[in-house]
């Protein structure tokens, strides 16, 4: 964030590194630390939510189904002509029960 002081954050860090009670490899920590204003995260945050929409396509719930809709909504987005199957084995999306016979 422009015109924010970190100051009072990196005193934290330091108090926590030197106290020893945090879990955190301070040791791995070999400079000082870069802040990001929220504008630097728009693209993560997507590439986050894109995740949780694989994930949940692909791997079963508590009671055996899949929600493969939101993935299935973003298709278009996807940068491969073909769509999944450009990303994957051929054949792979097809094992997944909400799969079109016919493919997409």
């Amino acid at each position: 964030m422009r015109g924010f002081r970190h100051e009072e954050t990196l005193a934290w860090f330091e108090k926590l590194r030197v106290s020893d009670s945090a879990d955190v490899p301070w040791d791995l920590l070999r400079g000082r630390p870069a802040f990001l204003g929220p504008g630097q995260l728009d693209g993560l945050q997507a590439a986050d939510q894109y995740c949780g929409m694989l994930r949940a396509a692909l791997e079963e719930d508590e009671f055996g189904g899949f929600e493969a809709h939101h993935l299935l909504a973003v298709r278009p987005q996807l940068r491969y002509p073909d769509g999944f199957e450009g990303i994957v084995l051929p054949g792979t999306m097809a094992a997944y029960p909400w799969w079109p016979a016919d493919g997409l």
